[in-house]
């Protein structure tokens, strides 16, 4: 199989992973309300509701981050500019673990 032929399959199966991505988070709320609200009490319940929406802030951070740069680096892959595709992935990289390791702070 060509490589170009299984990147463009590779980007739809991006968008099934984008939607999985998705609902996984919120089955991932959904239970783990579930489990806090029967089992630890109020308190603990609304600290879940209150800490879930900055969890999918960060994951709406991630998301972007991936969406818009995989814009980037196909269009240098598809311009056959190596080169700066691999610049591109290494820069996206590091800024992925230096956000990371600032919201780990």
């Amino acid at each position: 199989m060509d490589f170009e032929v299984l990147l463009c399959y590779g980007s739809k199966v991006g968008y099934s992973v984008h939607y999985h991505e998705v609902l996984f988070q919120q089955l991932y709320n959904i239970i783990d309300s579930i489990i806090v609200g029967n089992y630890v009490g109020a308190d603990a319940l609304a600290a879940v509701g209150a800490s879930s929406s900055i969890t999918f802030l960060f994951v709406a951070i991630a998301t972007g981050l991936s969406i818009g740069s995989s814009v980037v680096i196909s269009q240098y892959f598809g311009a056959k500019r190596y080169g700066e595709m691999k610049t591109a992935i290494q820069t996206v990289l590091l800024a992925s673990f230096v956000i990371a390791l600032c919201l780990k702070i």
